[in-house]
């Protein structure tokens, strides 16, 4: 593979992450300040960039096992599902605990975090395509 390409590709990926990550923690802020729950801002970031380490390995650890072929496919696809499922719910669940919402707040963030990282990803993919690199 050409290193030019790779090193673009990367390069619009690890940017685009840190955009998602910023732009989201920067919504939450405004959110919360606006909610009169900006003095909890710090540990909620604190608690959301834990658990993306706890997701990481867990999404690991279950990718892995997903991808012997002692699930076959069927089963893989129903334990990534079930594993989206949970994470979703953990995210919520660290969002609910951590700023003391009620649940339908706590989704909110979840799925404004997930609108967000949707929204970044596509526009990365685009720009990757722009260039004739699939996304």
């Amino acid at each position: 593979p050409d290193l030019g390409a790779l090193l673009h590709v990367v390069t619009v990926k690890v940017t685009a992450q840190v955009v998602i990550i910023l732009a989201y923690l920067l919504i939450v802020h405004q959110v919360l300040a606006l909610m009169r729950l900006g003095d909890r801002f710090q540990a909620y970031v604190g608690a959301y960039n834990w658990a993306t380490v706890v997701q990481i390995v867990i999404t690991a650890i279950v990718t892995g096992l997903a991808l012997t072929p002692l699930l076959g496919a069927a089963g893989a696809i129903v334990l990534q599902t079930a594993l989206t499922l949970l994470l979703l719910a953990y995210a919520g669940y660290i969002a609910r605990t951590v700023l003391g919402l009620d649940w339908i707040f706590a989704v909110g963030l979840v799925v404004l975090d997930m609108f967000v990282t949707g929204m970044v990803g596509v526009i990365s993919d685009m720009m990757l395509r722009s260039v004739g690199v699939p996304g």
